[in-house]
């Protein structure tokens, strides 16, 4: 079994693969959706990304009577939805959903690094803290003007995983001078069930990017996990932009996901 220093590489898969499903039985206003060999969760909202099925964990069979089920209730609903591909997806999952109508819209790297430790001084001269719960409103403008969600979308990540009541998370707020308002973002989650933190989501708004800003929230984020106990970091970045990052940081992939959507 291969191993980065620490942790065995199925650990540290199995804790990326679980993230999005963290909330699934805790967050309010989530309805859980459990089927044989799937899991996942509806929010209600007509957007693919709060409605989330996909693999309950390793080494199931996905038998189609679930597949099937899992289409029924979304359509019952009239809600579009999205399934998450990973490493525990039975192979072949791919191909039957897409001859029920889905197609992948988002392509993600799994990356991860048991080096928690400082990589270089802070050179950005930004300065970096976590956010108070009464500053949801910035932290969010960051993301909508980073990825352009709607922020009905914003807002239920907010509730579910970032500034909720049901899982350990840190949210940062970077700023720099003469600039008043946050000019990056960024949100740590802590795994339940292992010495593992998630870098969740982080944004740098247009102007300030280039500049070192999603660098230094990454190497904020590791010393925290650091000290609070973690041995080991992992992440769902995007292959062409901050996966590079990742990478020239120290970080390694370990597997490959992919979200597939039926519906606006």
């Amino acid at each position: 079994m291969l191993r980065l220093r620490m942790v065995d590489t199925s650990t540290l898969i199995t804790s990326l693969e679980n993230y999005m499903f963290l909330a699934s039985h805790r967050a309010p206003g989530l309805v859980p959706i459990a089927f044989e060999g799937v899991r996942g969760h509806r929010s209600g909202m007509p957007t693919p990304l709060t409605n989330l099925v996909g693999a309950a964990a390793p080494n199931l069979t996905l038998p189609d009577v679930s597949i099937d089920a899992v289409f029924n209730e979304f359509e019952q609903q009239n809600l579009p939805f999205s399934w998450l591909l990973g490493p525990h997806s039975p192979e072949g999952t791919c191909q039957r959903l897409e001859q029920r109508g889905m197609s992948g819209f988002q392509r993600l790297s799994g990356l991860a690094s048991c080096e928690l430790g400082p990589r270089s001084s802070n050179s950005t001269n930004a300065r970096i803290r976590e956010a108070r719960h009464d500053e949801r409103q910035s932290f969010a403008d960051v993301l909508i003007a980073t990825f352009e969600l709607e922020r009905e979308v914003v807002a239920f990540f907010q509730k579910a995983f970032w500034f909720g009541s049901t899982l350990s998370a840190k949210n940062y707020l970077a700023f720099v001078d003469g600039y008043p308002e946050p000019v990056a973002v960024a949100s740590s989650v802590y795994d339940p069930h292992a010495p593992i933190v998630v870098l969740a989501i982080a944004a740098v708004r247009a102007p300030f990017r280039g500049r070192g800003l999603y660098r230094a929230l990454v190497e904020r984020r590791l010393a925290d996990a650091k000290a609070e106990g973690c041995v080991a970091a992992v992440v769902q970045a995007l292959p062409t932009s901050s996966a590079p990052i990742c990478r020239r940081l120290g970080f390694r992939d370990i597997c490959t996901q992919e979200l597939l959507c039926l519906g606006d």
